[in-house]
């Protein structure tokens, strides 16, 4: 078995296990919303999982899927959003020092596009978070 092999093993499994949360959580598998939430704090995090959860509570019409580089994500988990996690750039340096956090950013994006289907994107501003009526309109 080849690099090659064990990572794509690893991606389908991976995959197979975000859309069975998705769908335990109560989610519908489409469409997506990305929500690009890097720099949050995890209290901030939090925040936006929780206004997304209200979101869903009024028109669950989209699955919000949030990308985020904060390492206490798990804090932040809420009923119906799918966190995906990416790590920081300096962990991403530290661990992996001759790759580029940009590409992985590049890659990650490409693979949930892919895995959920993206109707929407969105980069969250880590200092004015979406408030609920900006998410309904």
């Amino acid at each position: 078995m080849t690099v090659s092999d064990d990572r794509l093993r690893w991606e389908l499994a991976a995959t197979r296990g975000r859309l069975r949360v998705a769908l335990e959580s109560g989610a519908e598998p489409g469409p997506a919303h990305v929500y690009i939430a890097v720099g949050l704090r995890p209290e901030t995090l939090r925040a936006l999982t929780r206004t997304l959860s209200q979101r869903l509570t009024v028109s669950a019409d989209h699955l919000p899927v949030v990308l985020t580089d904060c390492p206490s994500f798990r804090h932040a988990r809420t009923a119906g959003v799918v966190l995906e996690y990416l790590p920081d750039a300096r962990t991403w340096r530290r661990h992996r020092p001759g790759a580029s956090w940009d590409d992985l950013l590049t890659e990650r994006l490409t693979r949930i596009f892919f895995d959920f289907g993206c109707a929407r994107t969105v980069v969250v501003d880590p200092d004015a978070l979406p408030t609920l009526a900006d998410l309904l309109a």
